[in-house]
């Protein structure tokens, strides 16, 4: 997905797995607690038995990306800021000496 994302911003990424711990609150999108995730899975084959098509990936993220731009308003407010990662990644440099 991550992979996806970038390819469609037009930009490179470099995935560094870090531990769930280190997410900044509330929680990062894609750190979930186990019990979390069933409220999140949905199933689709009522859809799909109604004949509504899947969108790929791609198309998804561009759409997304495409709403983001457009919108006209401050970034989103989730996830790890810059400050946030460097930090991360720093406390994973001095662990990995």
């Amino acid at each position: 997905m991550i992979a996806t994302c970038a390819a469609v911003a037009g930009t490179e990424v470099e995935v560094v797995p870090v531990p769930p711990e280190t997410a900044p609150p509330p929680f990062f999108p894609l750190v979930r607690e186990e019990g979390l995730w069933p409220g999140q899975q949905r199933d689709a084959s009522r859809a799909r038995a109604a004949g509504l098509p899947t969108t790929p990936l791609a198309v998804t993220a561009a759409d997304v990306l495409a709403w983001d731009r457009d919108r006209g308003a401050p970034p989103l407010g989730h996830g790890f800021t810059a400050e946030d990662e460097a930090r991360v990644l720093a406390a994973l440099d001095e662990d990995a000496r």
